[in-house]
């Protein structure tokens, strides 16, 4: 038989004293410090049919290619396509994805091929996901929460290879200490995101050297990302700070 005991948490303090003798408390910031780590920036060249769409976007705040008509109308929704075009796609007004070309998801074989160890692929859209789950073989998609449980642990003892994750569902409490390696096949503007993304595999217990990956797209809107979570930079700051950079070409 099982017993259930309910925590009464105006014992708290009188439970951690009595605790205390035999326990040692260590905060994650306290691990972090001795937890080896690297960066590995993969840069991407856009096909010329990426290029070309990516810069008129940029350039003119319009699409028109493949059928697609598009106008952007605010510095918002340009940042939103801006970021989706450095994957190779746009999603137009119906929704639906518009794919331009495949150069991250080339260099994501490549990537995948010289690590040769299970990793996690972070993703931000639901193409991108979609994408590399028809592109690699043996991964699998964190995000269904009925089979969480078996999906993690088909994962931990090597039935699945790779998990393609979103950063905002696997967050804090999701342990991965025993992965060694995480790709990032793209960025969003949200630092707590990233470092949270960092942390399932950089925390107590990781007993390994951990290589972080991102695959940016060259001369594109990746670079701003980078530099709001490398220094902490506003959306609107980095944004107008690309733009201004980039205005001649």
């Amino acid at each position: 038989n099982v017993r259930l005991f309910r925590f009464k948490t105006h014992l708290e303090s009188e439970f951690n004293r009595l605790l205390e003798p035999w326990v040692s408390a260590v905060q994650t910031e306290d691990v972090l410090p001795y937890l080896q780590s690297f960066e590995q920036i993969r840069r991407v060249t856009l096909s010329q049919n990426e290029r070309k769409v990516y810069d008129s976007m940029k350039n003119d705040c319009v699409i028109q290619a493949q059928g697609v008509e598009m106008l952007t109308k605010n510095c918002l929704t340009l940042v939103q396509h801006l970021r989706q075009l450095t994957s190779g796609f746009i999603y137009d007004p119906d929704g639906k994805a518009q794919v331009f070309g495949n150069a991250k998801l080339n260099e994501l074989d490549d990537l995948l091929a010289e690590i040769g160890d299970r990793a996690i692929i972070w993703y931000n859209y639901d193409y991108e996901k979609d994408a590399i789950l028809k592109r690699v073989k043996g991964s699998v998609w964190a995000g269904d929460l009925k089979n969480r449980n078996r999906i993690l642990t088909d994962f931990e003892i090597g039935r699945k290879k790779y998990l393609v994750a979103n950063p905002t569902s696997m967050g804090m409490g999701v342990n991965l200490q025993y992965v060694h390696h995480a790709v990032f096949f793209s960025l969003s503007p949200s630092y707590d995101g990233y470092e949270q993304a960092r942390r399932r595999i950089l925390r107590g217990g990781q007993h390994d050297v951990c290589g972080f990956y991102f695959i940016m797209a060259d001369k594109t809107y990746d670079q701003a990302l980078w530099k709001i979570i490398q220094r902490k930079e506003t959306v609107s700051e980095a944004t107008l700070k690309y733009l201004q950079e980039n205005e001649n070409g």
